[in-house]
C-alpha cells in the first residue's frame, strides 16, 4: 500500500504527539491519519512518509519472527517513530509547565525538568532528542506498570529542523531498568548502520531483529543479564597447570643443584690426590 505524501510536513511536540494507545478515540484516529500506518506495522509511525515506494517486507518479516515477544495480549511492546526532522523550541521561554506543547515534560516522575535541563533541551540536540523520546514513551505506553518491558525507538534521519549538519540520530528508550542493559548497544548499532548508507527499511528490520532477541534474552534470563565470567572448571585447570609448572621448576632446580654438587665433589678429590703426590715427592 502506498500513501501519497501530504503537501505540508507535520511536526508535533512531545506532549502533543498522537498516541496509538490513548483512551481518547480522537488521539488514535489522528495517529492513524498522520503516521502512514501500514496494515502489518501499526507500531511504526512513519510521520514524514519515508516508506513511500519502498518494499517493507524485511520489516514485516523481522516483526513476524519475534511477534510472540513483541506483543502481549495483542498490544505492542515496541514502538518506532521514523521522522526526517524534529523541531526544537526556539527559546527556553516556550518550555514551561503551562505550555500545552511542553508541559508534560515537567510531570515526568524520574526526570525533573530543571532550569539547566530546559537550557540543554533547547540548545543541545542530544538532550533534546533524549527528552523527546522519554516523553513520547510515556504517551505511547501510558498503562500502569506490568512485568512485560516495552521499548520505543525514535529515528531522526535528517537531524533537527534548521540545523544544516543534518545529523542522523537514534534513541532507544525503556522505562524498565532491568531491561535497559539488554538494549543498550542497539541504539549505537542502528545509528552506525544508517550512517553507513544502509536503506532505512533494512536498518529498521535489523533493529527489530536485535530488539526481538533482546526481549527473548530478557525472558530467558528472567531479567538478569548473563555474566561473561570464567567458568569454575577453567579456574581448576589453570590452578593445576600452575602447580605442575611450579613442581617441574622445583624438580629441575633440585637436579641441577645435585649435578653441581657432584661436579664440585669430583673436582675436590682430584685436587687432594695431586697434593698428596706432591708431598711424597718432597
Amino acid at each position: 500500500m502506498v500513501t501519497n505524501q501530504p503537501t505540508t510536513v507535520p511536526f508535533f511536540g512531545p506532549c502533543q504527539f498522537p498516541s496509538p494507545n490513548s483512551n481518547q478515540p480522537d488521539q488514535l484516529k489522528e495517529y492513524l491519519n498522520v503516521c502512514n500506518i501500514r496494515q502489518h506495522l501499526k507500531f511504526i509511525c512513519d510521520l514524514h512518509y519515508q516508506f513511500n515506494q519502498m518494499n517493507v517486507y524485511p520489516i514485516v518479516k523481522a516483526f513476524e519472527t519475534h511477534k510472540s515477544v513483541l506483543q502481549t495480549n495483542g498490544k505492542h511492546n515496541l514502538g518506532i517513530l521514523l521522522v526526517r526532522q524534529l523541531a526544537q523550541p526556539v527559546s527556553p521561554d516556550y518550555v514551561t509547565e503551562e505550555s500545552a506543547e511542553f508541559g508534560c515534560l515537567f510531570h515526568a516522575p524520574c526526570q525533573p525538568m530543571t532550569p539547566e535541563l530546559v537550557q540543554k533541551y533547547v540548545f543541545t540536540t542530544k538532550t533534546f532528542t533524549k527528552v523527546f523520546t522519554t516523553a513520547l514513551f510515556g504517551r505511547w505506553f501510558p498503562s500502569a506498570y506490568c512485568p512485560q518491558p516495552k521499548a520505543l525507538v525514535v529515528i531522526v534521519t535528517d537531524g533537527i529542523l534548521g540545523d544544516t549538519r543534518k545529523l542522523t540520530s537514534v534513541n532507544v528508550y525503556t522505562d524498565n531498568p532491568r531491561f535497559s542493559p539488554f538494549i543498550m548497544n542497539i541504539q549505537l548499532e542502528t545509528a552506525n548502520t544508517l550512517l553507513q548508507g544502509v536503506p532505512v527499511v533494512d536498518a529498521i528490520a535489523e533493529t527489530i531483529d536485535q530488539l526481538g532477541f533482546a526481549f527473548r534474552e530478557y525472558y530467558a534470563t528472567q531479567g538478569e543479564p548473563r555474566r561473561h565470567v570464567i567458568p569454575m572448571w577453567a579456574w581448576e585447570i589453570a590452578t593445576v597447570s600452575v602447580v605442575l609448572v611450579v613442581f617441574a621448576l622445583a624438580v629441575e632446580w633440585y637436579i641441577v643443584r645435585r649435578k653441581i654438587a657432584s661436579k664440585r665433589s669430583i673436582s675436590g678429590v682430584k685436587v687432594d690426590a695431586v697434593r698428596s703426590k706432591t708431598h711424597l715427592i718432597f
